[in-house]
């Protein structure tokens, strides 16, 4: 978009006084603009098609590089907010498109970009856990459970428990899978802990059924019976059909 183009395009916003220019810029020779409103910025972002974000957000970062010069560590974080972004959403979209292999490597590429960034938590483990999950669609198992343990960790170091509940529930998947039916029930129960610490009804019906499968596949029906009651009751008691549906069938 040519220069002249934009300067008009925020003259015109700033008339209709849905932008303001800030008296000072970070950056010399630049100025600097903020939203009247916080919704208005989200409802601006949310305008802009998905397939252009990753660009948008690649250029940002690329800028955002060049101009902090000698204070590149003061903006370390937002650039690495702004790659990982461009990364990600290219990744869910190679992912929305069933390119697989694109999403992965994708998504390898931004955990590798905020892994140094310890604020950077909550991104990690969303990444990690969609990442472990195309790899189990992919039969990748042991390329899975590795990123779902560094999850497992990471949730851990963040005192994060619903993401720890899913971590433990991907390695039980992928235990079940291995036919290692021990592993699986040990990663049921801390499963369903995990849930059960943070009131997620959910995830826990999913870890109890779990564990009552690995129960079963250990020849201990009577044992299995316990988790998958449990199971049942949260289901009924949250009008969860699908989830009633599978209780019975344990």
């Amino acid at each position: 978009i040519p220069e002249e183009q934009t300067q008009a395009a925020l003259k015109a916003l700033e008339e209709r006084e849905l932008i303001f220019r800030q008296k000072m810029s970070v950056f010399s020779g630049t100025s600097s603009y903020i939203f009247k409103h916080a919704i208005l910025r989200e409802v601006t972002y949310e305008s802009v098609l998905l397939r252009n974000r990753p660009m948008y957000h690649r250029h940002v970062a690329d800028w955002l590089a060049e101009q902090s010069g000698a204070r590149v560590s003061e903006y370390a974080g937002s650039i690495a907010e702004h790659y990982e972004l461009a990364r990600e959403l290219a990744g869910r979209r190679a992912d929305d498109t069933f390119n697989t292999a694109l999403a992965i490597n994708y998504y390898h590429k931004a955990m590798s970009l905020i892994s140094h960034q310890s604020h950077q938590a909550e991104w990690q483990l969303q990444l990690q856990e969609r990442l472990g999950a195309l790899l189990y669609q992919q039969a990748r198992l042991i390329d899975a459970a590795q990123v779902y343990m560094a999850m497992q960790y990471t949730a851990e170091m963040d005192g994060d428990l619903t993401a720890q509940a899913h971590a433990w529930q991907g390695l039980g998947q992928i235990y079940q899978q291995q036919a290692n039916f021990d592993e699986m029930e040990k990663s049921a129960e801390e499963a369903r802990r995990s849930a059960w610490l943070v009131g997620d009804n959910l995830l826990q019906i999913r870890a109890l059924l779990l564990r009552a499968d690995a129960l079963n596949q250990q020849n201990r029906p009577e044992e299995a019976l316990s988790p998958a009651e449990q199971a049942l009751s949260l289901s009924c008691r949250y009008d969860l059909p699908r989830q009633i549906g599978a209780s019975l069938g344990v």
